[in-house]
């Protein structure tokens, strides 16, 4: 049984955070419990600490009080030149910041039985992703098992990039048929395409010296073959570790993404081509994988 499912870890780390059972890098009941210690450490810091003392300073921080005892017990393996002291939450727990219950879709109902019927550590993670419509959709989605808004009709910020095939009319015809019933590489050709956007996505920190700091979270990354245009997107939506979105880290991934299916499909059509690379408001149109499935690298047997 992985630790993340033993009972004494169970509602400390939620699925969409993608997080293996070493939490490489800090959960959000971690981050709340270094809020409410009044202090921050770097990711680096984070790393050197024993994976036990990983998981105990997220099961303190996912608690509806965070016990300063045991904060001063579990801080002690933290060497005190690499604590940061921060100021207070820009946010309350005891209520919903300013427009969360609006972006949610949710009436003034909510606002006061359904908020107070939360845990302590729940209205936190919804306020700290305010500001990450995507993210916040998906945790409360977790958290409530209530549908925030259905997929199809989800709007916001993400990375865009298309392969577009320009083959003569029949081979265009036949590659499209063959990349939308998956049967390209015996059904690989996407899903290896994929797994390299996601790759690239998470090393956005070691490319980019300007997020050095950074390390991705979340990452979204999916496509949808559309046969009448003959084209393939892909759509990225990476978060920080701190839950912000990374727009550097998702336009890596979906432009990746598409480099690498362009390449695969190159010897049938040499005139195909990758378009459309930006960051755009628009409809969150691709979502083959469910959420469980949605961050699983690809890995071909042995």
């Amino acid at each position: 049984m992985p630790l993340s499912d033993t009972p004494e870890r169970e509602g400390t780390v939620f699925r969409f955070e993608d997080l293996p059972d070493e939490l490489p890098r800090p959960p959000l009941a971690a981050l709340r419990f270094f809020r409410r210690a009044g202090v921050k450490i770097a990711l680096k810091t984070w790393l050197k600490l024993p994976v036990d003392v990983r998981w105990a300073m997220a099961a303190e921080g996912a608690r509806d009080q965070v016990e300063e005892a045991v904060a001063r017990a579990l801080l002690r393996h933290v060497s005190l030149r690499e604590l940061e002291l921060i100021a207070e939450p820009r946010y309350s727990e005891s209520s919903p910041v300013a427009g969360l219950i609006e972006s949610l879709g949710l009436g003034e109902r909510w606002r006061t039985e359904g908020w107070t019927a939360l845990r302590a550590f729940e209205r936190f993670v919804l306020n700290h992703l305010s500001n990450n419509p995507r993210l916040l959709w998906r945790a409360f989605e977790e958290i409530s098992g209530l549908a925030a808004s259905p997929s199809s009709e989800w709007t916001g910020l993400v990375a865009h990039a298309e392969v577009q095939t320009r083959a003569p009319k029949e081979v265009q015809r036949d590659l499209m048929r063959l990349l939308a019933s998956e049967q390209l590489l015996e059904g690989r050709a996407l899903i290896l395409a994929r797994t390299s956007g996601r790759r690239a996505a998470r090393a956005a920190g070691d490319l980019f010296d300007l997020y050095s700091e950074l390390t991705p979270g979340t990452i979204e990354l999916d496509w949808r073959v559309r046969e009448p245009q003959a084209t393939v997107l892909w759509q990225a939506h990476v978060s920080t570790h701190m839950g912000e979105f990374f727009p550097a880290a998702s336009l890596l991934a979906a432009t990746t993404a598409a480099v690498c299916l362009y390449d695969m499909i190159k010897e049938f059509d040499p005139d195909a081509r990758v378009q459309q690379a930006r960051l755009v408001e628009e409809a969150w149109e691709v979502g083959k994988f469910t959420w469980d499935e949605a961050t699983r690298l690809y890995q071909t047997p042995r």
